[in-house]
């Protein structure tokens, strides 16, 4: 089996990496603007519990916080 030259190779698997890096972060991107529009869905005035996937995102979380304080 032959193999590439390594300077391809190693462009190759640099971009391989950037790749996984940028799928990885649009699925977290992704996932979190579901959690949002759970978030402002879900929450109302008379909420007391709240699913804990929502509290898990440290920005929902704290957003949760900011609405007890201000209600």
């Amino acid at each position: 089996m032959r193999y590439l030259e390594p300077k391809t190779d190693l462009i190759f698997k640099k971009l391989f990496v950037e790749l996984a890096k940028f799928k990885a972060k649009n699925y977290r991107d992704k996932k979190l603007s579901v959690l949002w529009l759970r978030f402002f869905s879900e929450i109302e005035n008379q909420t007391e519990m709240i699913s804990e996937n929502l509290m898990e995102v440290p920005e929902i979380a704290k957003a949760v916080e900011l609405t007890k304080e201000s209600s």
